[in-house]
């Protein structure tokens, strides 16, 4: 193992991080009833100590009340604080030219909040969740009044703590087939300013091989899906786990379903230096 890595594991084994949290992507939850694989991912998470999880959208395969109250009512039976994006499939159907948000949503994770998108602190941790305001089959429409508010917060955040952005469809251009959020320049010029912010997505169906790239500084993580794999390895049940340090993240990605790490999957994101280390090459 080279220098940088033996001293990220050091300081990983030695060193208390600010937050550790799982993020999952894309459940695609369809039928009406209990899905095991989520509850055996749920459970591993559990069974490790880890209090806070975020899934950045589709948790619902067509948007149907009886999804959303199924998999809200199973997410509610573990106390963890969530952070849940809204996909297209959840606000998407052919039922309602409008958003359709149940309830449950609303009394669970938008209690404390005004609008569809929404920021909280997670141990002295800045996170947004970035929502789309328009129900369209592929594209994630963030409307004026939502970039305001991200800009004018943003401003007021402390540049020396890394900054979470959960939002389920990635920055157009950055990907293969990622030409799925439509400001993208506009919100690309708000975050350009801000280089400790890490921004989670899924939307794109690949396998659990870390796909990031940067733009001026920023991380962009583009996080596995949890059914229907796409691209790569089509191995379902798979999420990361996520422990941030003041300069540098440390990303593995968890087998939730065979309760392992995967082998060659444990990243080093710095924050420092905007490299990317794999640890276990």
């Amino acid at each position: 193992m080279k220098q940088a890595q033996v001293l990220y594991q050091n300081r990983i084994q030695n060193e208390s991080s600010l937050l550790t949290f799982d993020v999952l992507a894309d459940l695609h939850i369809t039928l009406p009833w209990r899905n095991l694989h989520l509850e055996t991912a749920l459970e591993d998470i559990w069974q490790r100590d880890v209090k806070h999880v975020a899934i950045v959208g589709d948790f619902t395969n067509n948007g149907y009340a009886f999804q959303w109250k199924n998999v809200l009512s199973q997410l509610q039976e573990f106390p963890f604080q969530y952070a849940i994006a809204l996909g297209n499939h959840d606000i998407y159907n052919i039922q309602h030219r409008g958003i359709h948000i149940h309830p449950l949503y609303r009394s669970m994770i938008l209690r404390h909040h005004k609008h569809v998108y929404y920021d909280e602190h997670w141990n002295g941790i800045h996170i947004y969740v970035l929502n789309p305001q328009l129900a369209t089959k592929q594209h994630g429409i963030l409307f004026q009044d939502q970039l305001t508010w991200l800009r004018q917060k943003l401003k007021q955040d402390d540049p020396t703590k890394p900054i979470l952005l959960f939002c389920h469809h990635p920055l157009s251009d950055l990907y293969v087939n990622s030409d799925s959020q439509k400001q993208k320049e506009e919100l690309k010029m708000i975050l350009h300013k801000y280089p400790n912010i890490c921004y989670f997505s899924g939307h794109l169906h690949n396998d659990a091989a870390l796909c990031e790239k940067t733009y001026a500084h920023c991380f962009f993580i583009d996080v596995p899906a949890f059914q229907h794999v796409e691209t790569g390895a089509k191995q379902k049940g798979c999420g990361y786990e996520v422990q941030l340090f003041h300069d540098f993240l440390s990303i593995r990605t968890r087998d939730y379903l065979n309760h392992v790490w995967m082998a060659s999957q444990h990243y080093i994101l710095a924050l420092n230096n905007h490299r990317v280390y794999v640890m276990d090459e």
